[in-house]
């Protein structure tokens, strides 16, 4: 029932937070941890759990957010992650929304909602593996 609260009608989730949630800029607008590899033959970006990008879109506190990824992982037993680590106005962590998935070879869509702690004033979205093995990010999505 909390969440129907919030519900904006016909409009859930259609706007989008992030600059360039595909990488047609390359990594403009991404902050990096580690060196991260663009794979332009793939239309993608190269991530794992110690090389990762990450975007800050500003939040509202206690709104739930639609974020999701499409990755495809080469090596088999593979986990990525969708992740937004959350900060207040005085850029201190507010909490962390963490959710590990198990990705394959092919192309695929993985997406969750999270709900903005209280005080988050913003939200870092993560694209990266949550191990070293690599992963393969085409698209990022992240949106109110």
């Amino acid at each position: 029932m909390e969440r129907l609260a919030h519900l904006r009608a016909g409009f859930e989730y259609s706007v989008e937070m992030l600059l360039n949630p595909d990488f047609q800029q390359g990594l403009a607008h991404w902050g990096v941890g580690g060196p991260v590899a663009p794979v332009p033959a793939e239309h993608a970006v190269r991530v794992t759990e110690s090389n990762f990008a990450y975007e800050i879109a500003h939040v509202t506190p206690e709104s739930s957010y639609l974020v999701a990824i499409r990755a495809r992982c080469p090596e088999p037993d593979t986990f990525t992650r969708l992740q937004v680590n959350w900060s207040d106005a005085s850029s201190h962590l507010a909490g962390v929304s963490l959710i590990p998935v198990k990705c394959t070879d092919l192309w695929a869509d993985y997406s969750t909602v999270f709900k903005a702690p209280p005080g988050a004033t913003s939200g870092q979205f993560y694209a990266t593996g949550h191990t070293e093995k690599p992963v393969l990010i085409q698209h990022t999505f992240m949106a109110w």
